[in-house]
């Protein structure tokens, strides 16, 4: 694959139906905005704009990148051991093009030597930082970049775009049609993380899709074989309720305690874009507080100063989300009902990568004896203490794992010689998907009940 290839298949992605679905969410963001809400020739007129400057640029490739200052957050991490900085940062420029460099100057009024640091931030602590600091321990110094970092061959580049288009299909798939649109952008930085795989490694990397949602686990083929099924993820939380909005509304201590952590941006850029909404600095500053507020935070600052006696400052908002989360996980670990959903979808991603439509190697199936959580009766009548809908679903589920271990003891006992065969195709793997999507709507409807 070239770069050529990559332009001919992002072009036929741009179906005329994914136009149209994008004209009309710019239309709905116009409409949306105080400048444009009331002049509605002003707003098609923009809207035209836009839409003709989309269709102008769709087909440039790479990218190129936003230069507004607040495009790019870089990475506030300081190196102080500055042999360790030379010699990751000689290993980084050997590994990464100019032309990728090149591409972020600019961005946020960096420089190329302010670029080229928030890189090194990113790979200090990165497989490749960790292997220098190894060296080093063992050999008193750092490695030069030839033979340290595998090289790609120059006939293997077009492997190496294929690889990298293999992972964003991966990645953007729950985008639907519109996973054009952050292709187009990735593309070349998925490239430059399969470069380094490389680097490390030797070989090209492998990937496991996230069964339980957008992702994927990267590694060599052999890892990745020998991976052990996922954990599910924790059920969603609930929505923000009234309650928590009004204390988040009236409370003014713990607002100027969001102020102090999110509300940091630099004052002539927050006039800026207080003017283009029609408003002053200070009520742009409130609906952002707000923002925190119905996006569960100030929730998240109320836990941590109940545990720890005051609110957290911008420093320790990672720290503050970490609690809430195993609040969160604490607060759903021994519900029945999360225990024998969660049993099942572990044993569901274990079989979905079994061969159980392949005959001749049916006979070395496990038992499937497995797939039915033992509590999943006292499941399903506590789920009813939730919700009818909860409880039917749930039921659905088990039935169609049932019918997945029926599917799969008939497979298992057909006559690899051919004498009696039985031609059906096993229905197991849609009994298991059907199970896998009913489980996940459950645990869903039960943390939202």
């Amino acid at each position: 694959m070239d770069d050529d290839e990559i332009k001919a298949k992002l072009h036929a992605m741009w179906t005329p139906e994914l136009w149209d679905r994008l004209k009309a969410e710019m239309r709905a963001l116009l409409e949306a905005s105080p400048q444009y809400k009331d002049r509605p020739e002003e707003r098609n007129a923009m809207l035209e704009s836009m839409m003709q400057r989309a269709r102008e640029t769709v087909d440039e490739w790479p990218k190129p990148r936003m230069t507004s200052p607040v495009a790019l957050m870089g990475r506030e991490e300081i190196i102080d051991d500055n042999e360790f900085k030379a010699a990751l940062r000689a290993h980084v420029l050997h590994r990464i093009s100019e032309e990728r460099i090149e591409s972020k100057v600019g961005m946020g009024g960096m420089t190329r030597e302010q670029v080229i640091d928030s890189l090194l931030a990113s790979y200090s602590n990165s497989d490749l930082g960790e292997r220098l600091k190894a060296y080093h321990d063992e050999h008193g110094h750092y490695p030069e970049p030839f033979g340290f970092s595998k090289d790609i061959p120059s006939d293997a580049i077009g492997e190496l775009k294929a690889k990298a288009w293999e992972m964003a299909e991966i990645l953007f798939e729950h985008h639907g049609a519109s996973k054009v649109i952050p292709m187009q952008h990735f593309l070349p930085d998925l490239e430059q993380q399969v470069r380094d795989f490389y680097a490390d490694h030797g070989e090209w990397p492998a990937f496991k899709r996230d069964p339980y949602g957008g992702g994927l686990t990267m590694g060599t083929k052999q890892s990745i074989d020998q991976l052990p099924p996922p954990n599910p993820p924790p059920p969603p939380r609930p929505p923000i309720s009234e309650e928590a909005r009004r204390i988040g509304r009236e409370d003014q201590e713990l607002r100027a305690a969001l102020r102090r952590a999110f509300c940091r941006r630099d004052p002539e850029l927050q006039e800026m874009f207080a003017k283009r909404e029609g408003i002053t600095s200070e009520e742009m500053t409130q609906r952002e507080i707000d923002a925190c507020v119905d996006g569960g935070w100030g929730g998240t600052f109320q836990l941590y100063r109940a545990r720890r006696g005051r609110y957290p400052d911008h420093t320790e908002i990672n720290d503050a989300a970490n609690l809430s989360h195993e609040e969160w996980l604490e607060r759903c670990k021994g519900s029945v009902i999360h225990t024998a959903i969660d049993s099942a979808l572990r044993a569901i991603t274990y079989w979905r990568d079994l061969p159980l439509t392949h005959a001749a190697k049916a006979p070395g199936l496990p038992e499937p004896d497995t797939l039915i959580p033992a509590n999943a009766t006292g499941a399903v009548e506590h789920a009813r203490r939730v919700s009818e809908g909860a409880a039917m679903f749930l039921s659905s589920a088990f039935d169609d794992l049932r019918n997945a271990i029926n599917e799969i003891e008939r497979i298992k006992r057909l006559d690899p010689s051919g004498a009696f065969r039985d031609d059906r195709p096993s229905k197991a793997p849609e009994h298991l998907d059907s199970a896998f999507k009913k489980l996940l709507r459950v645990r869903e409807m039960v943390s939202q009940a």
